[in-house]
């Protein structure tokens, strides 16, 4: 054995870091440039200052050192091209925090204070936590120079660091640097930090400059001061940050406003003209628009609005406005909102914060600030999106963090808001929200209780503004529609067969003006025989005057005689087109009328589809429980079985049988052969074997609900079973989702008197946000889990039997609406046989 392994112990080793881990730590905290800039101006926040200034000059050359060198043609590797001054005017560095805090890498006196939940002298939480600010400069140069001044202290403090020795460095210690001190003004504060010789030039100069403009608008909020602003000078030019995305805003034709705080959420929303004007469909629907809006500033829609639909106007508090043309809001307690995450049954409270989200135009009404409508498109597209901000700076989570895009994608509904055209922000405070948490990468959050009720308030907002916008767009459409059909004298919706009609009477007037025109032509070509007639007479007369007279009566009735016939062939083309319409019509109204069957038979089958997945849970929980006690059966017969075993099974497989029977017979009145057949059916009866089927359900099911059925006066109606059926089920089963939401027993209460079918339940009732728009499809409260067509379905299948549904006005003791009403007065009969 060699001699070198009989030396002794080695004491007080360490570790040791190689220079390279501070390069890699700096690029993979910090994103990129933008980002590290902004770890920046965090810590003047931090430091209570009220600005930070950014300047950029691509021009200067220093040396090493730190000296100006006056030719900037000058070369040589030791000089230093460009530098970023970042200033701030607050409580600066002492020497002890420099060399305790500033040059210890992730050393961050800062997180200590957040932990205890502390606060700066102005009241501050900082947001500038991690201690990587500093090492995010080598990403922008290659030599950092530290100015601080404490306020009251006369002394300042300066320091360099070389980050280039680093590469070449093979310990983080070796590379050394001074601490210098020098008088200061008694009432000089503040930290400067240079950084020099820029790594890429290219960065701050040019179209490079509009993009570091767009993304310092995505991290360091843009939507007004906060008691904190940022400055940005590059090449002696001022960027204003706030001018652009100021101007996008102003451009607003729809905007929502958030305010959360004691656990409610209030939205206040507004719409523009603008924002109904059609950017889609060309010419003529603008020119319509302008005649239904421009000319009277939309008073007669806003009218037809509050008169016409005065329930949804109702939901949504809206009402006209001078400025914005209508406002609406909703408001929506943190125990209503779906979703919320609870922790012992208490729903978990994010924290208070507030937000603004706005819909612009990308095509049309360019900002002036705007060099072109590619400069503004790119713009908007670079900062689009609904931001996070804490405390005003950026949260760089993905932008689509509300999932706006699939949700357009998918067509729930045509109004919802677009991804592309949306620009906003959430206001999040530190100190306000400290339980939500940012990951180490400040890149997402964490995946806390707070955050899940974040984004279950942040989705009830959003189904707010999907009813809002829709019932608003639907009614314009419908109002559209009436307004078009009353300017040119006919029905508010023309049917084929109304069209027909009106062809045909435009037909027949054609027909009487060609009668018309042939009795005038007759008379004519009488007059011009009579005048042909009298100049051949007057060629013997004494008198010339005569004969020339008779000679120009003459021309103007052959003149006449040719202006009738050219009419007469004009207007038989006419006839003939009207003639053409009128046939193309008849085959439209063919194809309307199996247009409308088809549909009717669609929303039948989608009921019919909604009954039988619900029914299917049953079915398989049924199916489950036979399997489970076959398996028991096959393992028992492995050894000698009595006969009462299988006397038992024999018995539960009856039952079970039984129970599938009775679900698929619920299925029988809505298949289609049944559906079509029209029946007198007296209510009573009929609502008993609902009941019955309802009962073996919920017990089935583990249910703890009852349904109870009241006969105040019965009647019998004429209408298919199937789609009464359909319809019950479509109310009864929604009833059963609220009251197993509840987590409590619950009832349905169905009264019976003629003419009306009531039916309520013991759930929660309806949101009295949605009161208006129930009856609309893809309206749903059910997070998650509703298509939004369950009511919509029941109201098409009763339209054709001529019934009707409507939501009660009465309340419950919490203010809620949660009673139905279904009319069958066109369908009653006679009075079922003994009353």
């Amino acid at each position: 054995m060699s001699g070198a392994e009989h030396d002794g112990p080695i004491d007080g080793l360490t570790l040791s870091v190689h220079p390279s881990v501070v390069f890699r730590l700096g690029e993979e905290m910090i994103q990129d440039d933008v980002q590290a800039l902004v770890e920046l101006a965090k810590n003047a926040y931090d430091a209570d200052s009220a600005t930070a200034r950014i300047s950029v000059d691509t021009q200067i050359v220093t040396t090493a050192d730190g000296g100006e060198v006056t030719d900037p043609d000058a070369n040589g590797a030791e000089l230093l091209r460009g530098a970023i001054s970042v200033i701030d005017r607050g409580t600066g560095m002492s020497r002890e925090q420099i060399v305790q805090a500033w040059l210890t890498v992730s050393g961050s006196p800062k997180r200590e204070l957040k932990r205890r939940n502390g606060m700066t002298e102005k009241g501050r939480t900082p947001v500038g936590d991690k201690g990587l600010g500093r090492l995010g400069t080598q990403r922008l140069g290659r030599v950092v120079d530290l100015y601080t001044v404490v306020q009251g202290s006369g002394v300042a403090h300066r320091l360099s660091i070389p980050w280039d020795q680093y590469e070449s460095a093979e310990r983080l210690d070796s590379v050394r640097f001074k601490l210098t001190s020098e008088s200061a003004p008694l009432n000089a504060h503040g930290t400067t930090l240079t950084i020099r010789g820029l790594r890429d030039l290219g960065h701050w100069r040019g179209d490079a400059l509009r993009d570091l403009e767009r993304r310092l608008s995505a991290m360091i909020s843009p939507f007004g001061k906060r008691g904190f602003s940022l400055t940005l000078n590059v090449d002696g030019q001022p960027i204003d940050l706030l001018e652009r995305p100021t101007a996008v805003r102003s451009n607003a034709m729809l905007r929502y406003e958030l305010n959360y705080k004691d656990q409610v959420l209030m939205v206040h929303g507004s719409a523009t003209q603008d924002y109904f004007r059609p950017d889609r469909g060309g010419a003529d629907k603008r020119a319509t628009f302008d005649r239904a809006m421009a000319q009277d500033g939309g008073a007669a829609f806003l009218a037809w609005l509050l008169d016409r639909k005065a329930d949804q106007v109702q939901s949504f508090t809206l009402h006209a406005s001078d400025d914005h043309f209508v406002r609406f809001s909703g408001r929506f307690p943190l125990m209503d909102i779906d979703g919320v995450a609870r922790e012992d049954g208490v729903p978990v409270d994010p924290g208070p914060f507030a937000g603004e989200v706005d819909m612009v135009r990308l095509r049309d009404d360019v900002p002036d600030v705007f060099n072109s409508a590619r400069d503004y498109s790119t713009f908007v597209k670079e900062i689009n999106g609904v931001r996070i901000y804490r405390d005003g700076f950026g949260i760089p989570i993905s932008k689509d963090w509300l999932d706006l895009a699939s949700r357009w994608s998918s067509g729930a509904s045509f109004y919802n808001l677009r991804p592309e055209n949306i620009i906003g922000f959430i206001d999040l405070t530190a100190a306000g929200n400290p339980a939500l948490e940012e990951t180490s990468s400040r890149e997402q959050f964490r995946d806390t209780l707070a955050y899940r009720s974040f984004l279950a308030i942040m989705e009830r907002w959003r189904r707010f503004t999907e009813s809002v916008q829709t019932f608003l767009r639907r009614s314009f459409n419908e109002y559209l529609a009436e307004f078009t059909a009353a300017s040119v004298g006919g029905e508010v919706e023309p049917s084929p067969t109304v069209l027909i009609e009106h062809t045909e009477q435009q037909r027949a007037q054609v027909d009487k003006l060609l009668s018309s025109l042939d009795q005038t032509r007759k008379t004519v070509e009488q007059a011009l025989e009579t005048a042909q007639g009298r100049e051949l007479e007057s060629e013997e007369s004494l008198f010339p005057g005569d004969r020339e007279q008779l000679a120009q009566a003459a021309d103007q009735l052959r003149q006449f005689l040719g202006t009738i016939n050219h009419l007469s062939a004009d207007i038989d083309g006419m006839r003939k087109s009207y003639e053409r319409q009128r046939d193309a019509l008849v085959v439209i109204r063919e194809q309307f009328d199996t247009v409308q069957a088809q549909l009717a038979e669609a929303w039948e089958t989608v009921a019919l589809g909604l009954t039988a997945e619900a029914l299917s849970h049953e079915v398989s929980q049924v199916v489950d429980r036979l399997r489970q006690r076959t398996q028991g059966l096959l393992r028992r017969l492995k050894s000698p079985v009595d006969e009462l075993t299988v006397r038992t099974y024999a018995e539960h497989v009856m039952s079970a049988t039984s129970a599938l029977t009775r679900q698929i017979a619920h299925l029988n009145p809505a298949l289609r052969y049944r559906r079509e057949r029209r029946q007198a059916v007296t209510m009573s009866t009929f609502l008993a074997e609902v009941s019955e089927h309802f009962a073996s359900r919920w017990a089935n099911l583990g249910y703890d609900i009852r349904m109870s059925v009241g006969v105040v006066e019965d009647f019998v109606v004429d209408i298919s079973p199937g789609r009464l059926s359909q319809v019950l089920d479509n109310l009864i089963l929604n009833s059963e989702y609220w009251i197993n939401q509840s987590r409590h027993s619950g009832s349905v209460l169905v009264s019976i008197e003629r003419p009306f079918l009531a039916i309520a339940d013991s759930g929660p009732g309806i949101d009295p946000n949605l009161e208006g728009l129930i009856f609309e499809p893809f309206i749903s409260s059910k997070r998650g889990d509703g298509r939004g067509l369950g009511l919509f379905i029941v109201r098409q299948l009763l339209e054709p039997e001529g019934a009707t549904i409507e939501l009660s006005p009465a309340r419950g003791d919490d203010g809620r609406r949660r009673e139905f009403h279904i009319e069958f007065s066109r369908l009653t009969t006679e009075q079922p046989s003994g009353d």
